[in-house]
């Protein structure tokens, strides 16, 4: 899918929030064991996952990830989680933690929120969370020990320029207009923009705006719950 294969691979690769990015940089470069986890929140689609990657490739660093709603219970967090901020990378790298989804964990979560807080506050090495809501009253806890970093929706001018690179790279000619119409209707999601286009101009030579034009219209930029 075109929405893995150009995943930005770097912060400068990475498109539009350079406010965003620059508090990165300075938390990981600032940070040491008990610092706060960084908070990353922000509609969906907005790239919250992407941007960690980018920022443990920058640094050289092992990224482990862990999606939150899969991991719910107190057992689930010590099993799979608890090691991971403990013990020093296999490959000789320091680590980054990624915890995505932290508001998708239920109220009947046993312990997890609670849990969570405590292994972040322990944790050997930085740790960022995700979160779509991070106002989501049952994630108080782990907002309060934070550092919140908001990711606005991507300008339409970035969208724009990122899905002619796109089209470039795979060879397809396009008409400016088709493209702009996909930035526009993604309601600022660049993932969703990107599968857009792909369903748009995939086995085609040109994009033109009537193939965007036939598109189903529940996929214009509403599709994507991924951060």
């Amino acid at each position: 899918m075109w929405v893995q294969k150009y995943r930005p691979e770097s912060l400068e690769e990475y498109r539009g929030a350079s406010k965003q990015k620059k508090k990165l940089k300075k938390w990981i470069e600032d940070w040491e064991k008990g610092s706060q986890a960084v908070l990353l929140h922000g509609q969906a689609g907005t790239g919250k996952t992407s941007l960690a990657e980018a920022l443990a490739n920058d640094f050289g660093f092992e990224l482990v990830e862990t999606n939150a709603s899969d991991v719910r219970t107190k057992k689930q967090l010590k099993e799979e989680l608890k090691e991971a901020t403990r013990q020093a990378s296999f490959f000789g790298k320091d680590k980054l933690i990624l915890i995505d989804e932290v508001d998708g964990m239920g109220g009947s979560d046993r312990g997890g929120v609670a849990e969570l807080k405590t292994i972040i506050s322990e944790s050997r090495f930085p740790v960022i969370m995700t979160a779509n809501d991070a106002y989501d009253s049952k994630i108080r806890p782990l907002r309060n020990i934070s550092k919140q970093i908001k990711l606005g929706s991507v300008h339409t001018n970035s969208i724009n320029a990122h899905l002619k690179q796109v089209l470039e790279n795979e060879g397809i000619d396009y008409d400016d207009r088709a493209v702009k119409m996909i930035a526009r209707r993604s309601g600022g999601q660049m993932r969703s923009a990107i599968n857009d286009l792909e369903q748009a101009a995939l086995g085609r030579d040109k994009l033109e705006k009537r193939h965007v034009q036939q598109l189903p219209s529940e996929i214009h930029g509403k599709k994507s719950s991924t951060h």
